[in-house]
């Protein structure tokens, strides 16, 4: 089970001196700008056992090919914290439906949040929209659990049992992430850095002419 990989790496900007590095400050966090979840969906069998039927919502996809249903969710934005290396990951546009009869909930625009170990989204019931919810807690290795709320939810529309804390499925991330920018006052250090180096090689350069044997006659 891979747990949540980056492609890309947030840099720290640093101005080389001849006795080693500047630091910069107030480095933003980077910004993730893309790939996707999936979520093998453990309880599926459970779930249809239930009289659920779990379909797609918006851009998400569902592959049935294998062993187990693997839901498909794009991410859409988030950040990376530089420091801490909590992330934030959105994934806008897409969600699930559990439809029984007549009976609709669906959860979508995902937001998982590393540092709480939560997954959140926004529900809609029947068609209208109580707001937000926390879905899912996760462990180390992305085993996703459905929280006491969100089963309280499956309970009131459909009837089902309780089901919190009840594994949902596996999660794989992949993250596409930028580098992160330095703020104003960190391209000002950076510019004066620069600055310094430069007339640290003109003043070189002026010792070594001075220096230099010179021609007579």
């Amino acid at each position: 089970m891979q747990k949540i990989m980056q492609s890309a790496t947030a840099f720290k900007y640093a101005v080389v001196l001849g006795l080693g590095t500047l630091p910069m400050a107030g480095v933003q966090a980077a910004t993730i700008i893309g790939n996707q979840t999936d979520v093998e969906v453990t309880a599926f069998d459970a779930l249809t056992g239930l009289g659920l039927t779990l379909t797609p919502f918006g851009t998400a996809m569902i592959d049935t090919g294998g062993a187990l249903p693997v839901a498909t969710f794009a991410i859409t934005g988030g950040t990376v914290d530089d420091g801490t290396g909590d992330a934030v990951i959105l994934h806008e546009g897409s969600g699930l439906t559990f439809t029984a009869g007549a009976m609709s909930v669906t959860y979508s625009d995902f937001v998982i949040d590393t540092a709480t170990s939560v997954l959140s989204s926004t529900v809609t019931m029947n068609g209208s929209m109580p707001g937000t919810i926390d879905l899912f807690t996760f462990d180390a290795d992305l085993n996703l659990f459905l929280t006491d709320a969100a089963a309280g939810g499956l309970t009131t529309v459909f009837g089902a049992p309780d089901l919190g804390g009840t594994q949902f499925g596996v999660a794989n991330v992949d993250l596409a992430v930028t580098g992160a920018v330095p703020e104003p006052g960190s391209w000002m250090m950076m510019i004066g850095g620069f600055a310094l180096v430069g007339g640290a090689l003109r003043h070189r350069r002026r010792q070594s002419r001075a220096l230099a044997p010179q021609r007579v006659g």
